[in-house]
C-alpha cells in the first residue's frame, strides 16, 4: 500500500481516533497530555488509540475506492471541539 492510500486509509476513522494517533505518533506527548487536550481520559485515549490501530487495519483491506468522510458544515469552521 502507497502512502496516498495509507493517508486515505487514515482519513477514515473517526477524529477522536484518528487525533490522538496522530498526538501519540507524530510527538513525543505522554498519554495524560493528549487525554488532556482531547478531553478524554488517560484509559480512554489509550483505548482509542488502540481502537483506532484495530480499525486502521480492518480499513487497509477494504477497496480503495470507498470515499472519505466529510465534516459536517459545523465542525469545518473550527467553532465546535470534537
Amino acid at each position: 500500500m502507497g502512502q496516498w492510500a495509507r493517508a486515505i486509509v487514515f482519513m477514515r476513522l473517526p477524529a477522536l481516533q484518528r487525533s490522538a494517533e496522530i498526538l501519540r505518533m507524530c510527538s513525543t506527548i505522554r498519554w495524560e497530555e493528549i487525554a488532556s487536550i482531547t478531553g478524554a481520559s488517560e484509559a480512554a485515549v489509550k483505548s482509542t488509540i488502540e481502537q483506532g490501530r484495530v480499525r486502521l487495519r480492518e480499513l487497509a483491506k477494504e477497496p480503495a475506492d470507498t470515499s472519505l468522510p466529510v465534516l459536517p458544515d459545523v465542525m469545518r469552521d473550527g467553532s465546535v471541539n470534537m
